[in-house]
């Protein structure tokens, strides 16, 4: 039976900042693992901390990184008010979370090319993880800030990642 995106209250336990130092930008969030029976990866969460009250008033989408048997685990970017005061959030505030939402990847037994940028390579995480032949996976990875700001490392364990690092500046 399918799981239906459902609305709960969960704990962070954990806030993991990537980068050097004055520049932590990108932060991996651990939250106490929600009571989903199934999820796949490519699917998405929507997220809005209590402690926001009425201060912001819409929650946050976020692509699921991955789950565990303790945990949820999502990586995110610092880019305006509601993801710099999640950036602040410490283990035992809660959160509510609806999900699991969106369509997820496709998993066939044949070769296949990850392609992500950024960001954007948060959802991969529970792709690989869940994937059965790493042997088949390979991973080209675009990014403009230093690599040790992503989650690059827990990519290449299992899988061939070509990383393209653009070295222009922003306008």
């Amino acid at each position: 039976m399918e799981n239906h995106p459902m609305r709960m209250e969960l704990t962070v336990t954990d806030l993991v900042p990537f980068g050097s130092e004055g520049e932590r930008k990108f932060f991996a969030l651990t939250l106490t693992r929600p009571q989903w029976t199934n999820w796949h990866a490519g699917q998405f969460i929507m997220l809005r901390p209590a402690s926001w009250n009425s201060e912001i008033t819409w929650a946050r989408p976020f692509s699921i990184c991955r789950v565990t048997g303790q945990s949820l685990v999502l990586f995110f970017q610092v880019v305006g008010r509601g993801t710099e005061l999640m950036a602040s959030l410490k283990p035992k505030d809660k959160v509510i979370v609806w999900g699991p939402l969106g369509t997820h990847f496709a998993m066939e037994d044949k070769p296949t090319l990850l392609l992500a940028g950024g960001i954007g390579i948060a959802p991969f995480a529970g792709y690989v993880e869940q994937y059965a032949k790493h042997s088949n996976l390979s991973m080209i990875f675009s990014h403009r800030l230093p690599s040790q700001y992503y989650p690059v490392e827990s990519f290449i364990r299992h899988i061939d990642v070509e990383t393209h690092y653009d070295h222009t500046k922003e306008k």
